[in-house]
């Protein structure tokens, strides 16, 4: 019974630390979609409410779902018409990219806090806080890149593919998320996106371990 209660209790409190991450990940990622394709010229994310940093405009709730169980996920499409792009494959290309980049610099925004954190001997929540919001807002970059529909990474394609080829590839959406599902419940997707994320989150922990060093050497 004590077993039971304990991992009632961990997830718990597993709900509790990444539920503010998720909103924190995705708010940002969707707002920046927004916020360019606005600047772009297409004022329809504008229109539908979606040029927000509130939360509950962006998600999708089986997709926070999936984030907090699987570390990935995804959240409400912002509507973009590309009739209002002076040029629409470049825009949308741009407007594409701007959320997973809106992640990556979330990501690197964290480094002087988490440095501070560990040079100050923070609580281990408050260093687990903001290293896990570093791991998930790269996991999620990563994630968005892949060139699958609807990921932001098949926007980019728009830009590097001839537009009917670019067609034809759309015709096979359906059949390549449901490889993708089928991927993931595999585990490949997951020793996949494991590698990847680990990788892009060790780069950024050397300039973190190093400013901790000298923050701690600078206060003691």
């Amino acid at each position: 019974m004590q077993e039971i209660i304990n991992a009632v209790r961990d997830a718990l409190s597993n709900i509790i630390m990444l539920a503010p991450i998720v909103l924190i990940s995705i708010t940002i990622h969707e707002w920046a979609h927004a916020y360019t394709s606005y600047k772009l010229g297409d004022y329809t994310a504008k229109t539908e409410g979606r040029l927000s940093l509130n939360p509950l405009r962006h998600i999708d709730p089986i997709g926070a779902i999936f984030f907090i169980i699987f570390r990935f996920g995804w959240a409400k499409p912002v509507p973009v018409k590309t009739m209002y792009f002076k040029n629409p494959k470049r825009d949308m290309a741009i407007t594409a990219i701007a959320g997973p980049i809106s992640n990556i610099l979330l990501s690197i925004a964290i480094i002087p806090f988490l440095a501070i954190a560990a040079a100050f001997n923070a609580p281990n929540f408050v260093i687990e806080f903001l290293q896990t919001l570093m791991y998930m807002n790269i996991s999620f970059a990563i994630f968005n890149l892949i060139p699958i529909p609807p990921l932001d990474g098949s926007r980019l394609l728009t830009f590097f593919l001839p537009t009917n080829i670019y067609m034809k590839f759309l015709q096979y959406e359906r059949y390549a998320f449901i490889v993708f599902i089928l991927l993931m419940f595999t585990g490949v997707f997951s020793s996949f996106m494991g590698t990847a994320t680990n990788f892009v989150a060790n780069l950024l922990i050397v300039p973190t371990e190093a400013l901790a060093n000298f923050i701690f050497n600078l206060v003691h």
